[in-house]
């Protein structure tokens, strides 16, 4: 789905994940000027937020492709979302957030 808008993903339970293995995939930009920022979020009781350390995925602005980070449950509380957000411009960027908790 093509994103003009800043916004969260859905929250999910890591659990007793040992790691979480994280890829942003950018498929189809469109437009002339913007960026994007994505950044993994976690929380303790799934209602209040907080930025994850070395969560954040490098911004993107007029190339596709993806990027992979880890990140393990010890530095993680039990719920994980990712916000994102469009910087200024007429971009609208298709992408796809795959998360895996990993024992």
């Amino acid at each position: 789905k093509g994103q003009a808008d800043d916004g969260d993903t859905t929250a999910f339970d890591i659990g007793g994940a040992f790691a979480v293995v994280m890829t942003l995939d950018v498929t189809v930009i469109t437009g002339t000027a913007g960026t994007l920022d994505v950044k993994a979020q976690h929380s303790p009781d799934n209602s209040t937020w907080y930025d994850v350390p070395s969560g954040a995925f490098a911004q993107v602005t007029g190339t596709t492709g993806n990027e992979t980070l880890q990140l393990t449950n010890g530095a993680l509380y039990r719920y994980v979302r990712f916000d994102y957000a469009i910087g200024a411009g007429d971009r609208v960027y298709t992408f796809n957030i795959h998360a895996e908790g990993r024992s």
